[in-house]
């Protein structure tokens, strides 16, 4: 069984008070099983102002997500916002990975998509060394990039993951 809890707030002011009304909200002091992760949108201001490294950094988690123009949970939602799941369970592993830039400073020659293979591979693999079992679905989130959309991304790491069923977003900003 996994367990959700959800967060959102719209404040981008204050970084200490904004990271409190999340904790608060999420209310898992208790409630935290053996492992867990979280999951986020946010408006790009979130992380301008400090307010996901300051929120990354008062959890005991991990925590995946992308930038997004709006978001909402528990009846909150606007532009701009901030929500944040919190997966936790005592039977289900979860692990995170970041790739290498996959910026246009690291391309050389034509957009093809193996020039992407393997920053995502070496992520695959840090994600599935992490776990106690092969995966049965990632999450993705894929950056924004100018030169490239998420299709090739995803094509390669269908093939890196054997297939595995893959759901998730592609980053945006305004």
């Amino acid at each position: 069984m996994i367990n959700m809890h959800n967060a959102c707030t719209q404040k981008i002011d204050k970084v200490e008070a904004t990271v409190q009304k999340i904790l608060q909200q999420l209310v898992i002091g208790h409630a935290l099983l053996e492992n867990s992760i979280g999951i986020t949108t946010c408006h790009p201001a979130f992380i301008e102002s400090g307010i996901m490294q300051a929120l990354c950094e008062a959890l005991d988690f991990d925590v995946a997500g992308a930038t997004t123009l709006g978001s909402a949970t528990n009846g909150t939602y606007g532009l701009p916002a901030l929500s944040l799941s919190v997966l936790t369970s005592d039977n289900a592993s979860f692990s995170s990975a970041l790739t290498e830039s996959m910026g246009d400073d690291n391309l050389k020659g034509p957009v093809m998509a193996c020039d992407l293979r393997a920053p995502i591979e070496d992520a695959y693999h840090q994600a599935r060394s992490a776990l106690p079992a092969p995966p049965s679905l990632i999450l993705s989130f894929a950056p924004l990039l100018s030169h490239i959309g998420g299709e090739p991304i995803l094509e390669q790491l269908d093939e890196i993951s054997g297939g595995i069923p893959i759901f998730g977003t592609l980053a945006c900003d305004h």
